[in-house]
């Protein structure tokens, strides 16, 4: 069985916070954001998250707007694609994503997932649209 390529961006990312686990909102939010894994771990220890111990949705999505940004929920997309693995392979443009799925996030820049489960078959609970306020 041949190693899986992880994307550029996240392994840098986990790389520069490799001290903390449970840390997918923190590197969801760095990417989603453009800042640095630092950064996306003080404005989620803002809203309260506590290192080694995850992250809440909404802690996630009030750490989006600290960081100047705006996101809605987008139910249709998230009924089409079922997976991670479907999303990837079905979306395209310059949309910036947060996917939810049951105990995971991840975030999507473009058609480039920025996360270990890549071309993988998780499933998908929400999909939230990020844009610049």
């Amino acid at each position: 069985m041949t190693k899986r390529e992880l994307p550029k961006e996240y392994t840098e990312l986990r790389n520069e916070i490799k001290n903390d686990s449970k840390c997918c909102g923190v590197v969801a939010l760095a990417c989603v954001a453009g800042i640095s894994g630092r950064k996306a771990q003080n404005a989620l220890a803002k809203q309260g998250r506590k290192r080694h111990r995850g992250t809440y949705t909404h802690q996630l999505l009030a750490a989006v707007e600290d960081c100047g940004f705006t996101y809605r929920e987008l139910p249709r997309l998230a009924s089409r694609y079922k997976t991670v693995r479907s999303l990837e392979r079905g979306i395209s443009g310059s949309r910036t994503l947060l996917v939810f799925t049951a105990s995971h996030v991840l975030a999507v820049k473009g058609s480039q997932v920025c996360d270990w489960t890549t071309n993988r078959l998780h499933r998908i609970n929400n999909i939230y649209l990020v844009e610049k306020a």
